[in-house]
């Protein structure tokens, strides 16, 4: 697994598996804004998830879940009765028609902000950060409302986690 900042801050009840993970600092030497990033691999697919967006990361193979859901794209659910996170199986969502759930080879898990949701990748990459004025900015939320945008120069497509985080919760809501 890649170095990441740590951060003390967590839940109440933190689970030791759990590695938090920390902004880095906001802009670069010569003062140009930027994202602060994490890079994950999903099913060949770079993406790009802000810092502020994660609470932490957890390899899957040290988590106990809970396979109680009639959702397929829900991997299954970790943590107490009074706070339970699900992992979703992003590859569905992000790549309709092209991904094979079955092929999936899960290790890692990015808890997302709230708790509520992980989204499962292969592997965490690296941190990385973004210059903003080199994002190539989706225009188009009709196809893919949960792309902010790509960075050409790490080839990753920059999740707007908001959104997804939105989109998880509507479909397991239905």
């Amino acid at each position: 697994m890649p170095e990441v900042a740590q951060e003390a801050e967590v839940a109440a009840t933190p689970d030791p598996a759990i590695q938090p993970v920390a902004a880095a600092p906001k802009s670069t030497s010569i003062g140009a804004p930027e994202l602060n990033c994490i890079l994950v691999r999903l099913a060949g697919l770079n993406l790009a998830i802000p810092f502020e967006s994660i609470e932490g990361t957890v390899s899957m193979e040290s988590l106990t879940l809970d396979l109680g859901s009639d959702k397929d794209w829900v991997l299954g659910s970790f943590g107490s009765s009074l706070s339970h996170t699900r992992i979703a199986d992003a590859g569905q969502w992000l790549m309709p028609g092209r991904y094979d759930a079955n092929g999936a080879d899960y290790d890692e898990c990015v808890i997302l902000t709230g708790r509520q949701w992980a989204v499962a990748c292969e592997e965490l990459v690296k941190s990385i950060r973004i210059p903003v004025p080199s994002v190539n900015w989706n225009t188009n939320k009709e196809a893919r409302p949960w792309l902010l945008g790509t960075y050409m120069p790490e080839k990753c497509a920059l999740i707007d986690v908001h959104v997804l985080l939105e989109m998880f919760e509507h479909a397991f809501q239905s």
